[in-house]
């Protein structure tokens, strides 16, 4: 028989409310698992069935759990970092293709197997992302525009539609 007062999995430290924490020795190891899937912390928390908040204060209060969540996130992070660079660099995969045939029974049966390589090429949005978030000096999509001179405020407001116009060419013609 059991003894009630063992505890089994979970921790018995209580906070500082009173109540006793539901913290459980698998939590590390579950933190890791999701972290390291590319869950979110908000994610991890509700599948450990615990809340925001106390998900928080195990960070703070579990080292353990706190370093799994640390080893698990860059290794999401990673892994679509690779998956970015194949999308913008180009791949090759291999799709198989097989050929059935149904008999009198209603039985699907292989006739042929085909394995075809094929090739992803590089895609133009994808370049442009990478290389504008890793190569900003050279790639960056902002331009940066010097004006010397001065400014002079002219107040247009109170010109007809055909002063303006004429006001236009004037300016214009000076190109």
């Amino acid at each position: 028989m059991k003894n009630q007062d063992q505890p089994t999995n979970q921790s018995k430290e209580k906070n500082k409310g009173g109540r006793k924490i539901k913290y459980n020795e698998n939590f590390p190891k579950a933190a890791y698992e999701l972290a390291k899937e590319g869950y979110l912390n908000k994610d991890i928390a509700k599948k450990l069935g615990i809340s925001e908040e106390t998900f928080y204060q195990y960070i703070n209060q579990f080292p353990e759990f706190s370093e799994s969540l640390k080893r698990g996130q860059p290794l999401a992070i990673q892994q679509v970092e690779n998956s970015l660079f194949r999308e913008a660099t180009g791949y090759e995969f291999t799709e198989r293709h097989e050929e059935v045939s149904i008999d009198s029974e209603g039985n699907a049966k292989p006739v042929s197997v085909k394995t075809i390589v094929k090739w992803m090429r590089p895609q133009a949005s994808t370049i442009f992302f990478f290389l504008t978030n890793r190569a900003k000096q050279d790639w960056s999509n902002q331009q940066n525009i010097k004006i010397n001179g001065t400014i002079t405020n002219r107040d247009y407001k109170d010109l007809t539609v055909e002063e303006l116009d004429k006001k236009i060419l004037e300016l214009g013609s000076r190109n």
